[in-house]
């Protein structure tokens, strides 16, 4: 993913999209331009603690259902599921729900070329609202994947953005060792519950404090990149 963000990146600033790319570690990637290196370190803003839990049950749930898929032979598909929980979850839930969803799936299983939405089936733990199998142009195994998700944004941005600017800010001298100048580009991947922030005029309004040469916000998401500016966010794609 680190690489997928950072191509998102260079797409939307010209200055970087002919030069030669070197993807390290410490910082993440170098770019070489005409007069200096340009060192670009990679880094993602969460939400609070909470929407990271959820997410992270919400991952072991698929893992479950995939291995059970497996462990039954069902036929290759490629399957959505579209949540929604709202709290924590302990193994015992995981695992009723990730039971649940297989067997609506083997029971609903499309035939080859054809594709279903299973909105509140038979059997359907109502801890996932929308199942997708997908069983057009699929070849063996398939893929089990959680659905785009439609909750509200999280709004307290500012505090996660500076939070993150300052971790990072502690290992700028060790990053400037392999390059000229370091730019900072914090990731918020709103394909995930973890990464959905609102960057309305509230959090653009906000004064930031970064010691990079640039600092950048990519709302992957949305396709929207943000450039730290005297201060503040100020939308450039």
């Amino acid at each position: 993913m680190e690489c997928e963000y950072f191509h998102s990146f260079r797409h939307f600033e010209p200055e970087i999209q002919s030069s030669s790319i070197t993807h390290g570690e410490s910082p993440d990637f170098r770019v070489d331009v005409s007069d200096r290196v340009i060192g670009v370190e990679v880094t993602q803003l969460f939400r609070p603690r909470s929407g990271r839990d959820i997410e992270s049950a919400q991952e072991r749930i698929l893992e479950e259902a995939c291995k059970r898929a497996e462990e039954q032979k069902l036929p290759p598909a490629h399957v959505s599921l579209f949540f929604t929980l709202r709290r924590r979850l302990d193994s015992a839930a995981r695992s009723r729900i990730a039971d649940a969803v297989v067997s609506v799936v083997a029971e609903q299983m499309p035939p080859d070329g054809e594709l279903v939405e299973l909105d509140m089936a038979p059997g359907q733990p109502r801890e996932v609202d929308l199942i997708q199998i997908n069983r057009v142009h699929c070849r063996a195994p398939g893929r089990w994947q959680g659905g785009l998700e439609f909750g509200a944004d999280e709004r307290d941005v500012a505090s996660v953005v500076q939070e993150r600017i300052a971790g990072k800010a502690k290992r700028l001298s060790s990053y400037l060792e392999s390059c000229s100048e370091c730019w900072l580009l914090l990731v918020a991947d709103s394909f995930r519950i973890s990464g959905k922030l609102a960057f309305d005029e509230i959090s653009q309004s906000h004064v930031f404090q970064s010691p990079f040469a640039r600092t950048y916000v990519l709302d992957f998401g949305k396709g929207r990149l943000y450039r730290l500016q005297e201060g503040r966010l100020q939308s450039v794609h």
